[in-house]
C-alpha cells in the first residue's frame, strides 16, 4: 500500500503540473517542485516499510522516519531557497502531493494486513462484550437477590 500511494502522489503531481502549463511552465515547475518535495522522501520511507514486516522493526522504521523528515526539511530548504519558484504554485503541488494520502482510504488502497488486524480487534472485541454479557446476568441476579 505504501508504494500505491506514493503513485498516487506523483500522478497528481504530474497531473497538477500539466494543469498549471495553463498558465506558464515556470508555474508547472513550481507545481511540481512542491510535489517532488512531497514524494521523494516519502518514496524512500515506503521503500523502508515494505523491506520491514516484523513489529519488532519498529525501532528501524522510526530512525528511517526520521531520515524522511530531515530530507523533506532539506529539499523544502534547497526549493525555497535556492531555485527560483512561484511560491504559490509551489505550495498548490506541495499541498496536492500530501493531501493523496488522505483520500487512499476513499479510493480503496487498504492495507489487507491493517484490515486483519482491524477484524480480530473486532472479533476480540465481541468476546469482551460476550463475556459481559455472561456476567452481567450473575451481578444482576445478585444485586436483585440483596434488594
Amino acid at each position: 500500500m505504501p508504494l500505491r500511494v506514493v503513485g498516487g502522489q506523483v500522478a497528481v503531481t504530474v497531473v497538477a503540473a500539466a494543469l498549471a502549463l495553463i498558465w506558464s511552465a515556470e508555474a508547472a515547475k513550481a507545481v511540481f517542485a512542491g510535489g517532488a518535495v512531497a514524494f521523494l522522501p516519502n518514496a524512500l520511507f515506503a521503500l523502508a516499510v515494505e523491506r520491514v514486516a516484523a513489529p519488532e522493526a519498529a525501532v528501524a522504521l522510526f530512525g528511517r522516519w526520521v531520515v524522511k523528515l530531515v530530507l523533506t526539511v532539506a529539499l523544502l530548504a534547497l526549493a525555497l531557497g535556492v531555485a527560483d519558484l512561484r511560491f504559490g504554485a509551489f505550495f498548490v503541488g506541495l499541498g496536492v502531493a500530501l493531501a493523496m494520502p488522505l483520500a487512499a482510504p476513499l479510493l480503496g488502497w487498504v492495507d489487507e494486513r491493517a484490515a486483519g488486524g482491524g477484524e480480530q480487534r473486532v472479533r476480540g472485541g465481541a468476546a469482551a462484550e460476550g463475556r459481559i454479557e455472561q456476567a452481567w446476568p450473575r451481578a444482576a441476579a445478585t444485586t436483585s437477590s440483596t434488594t
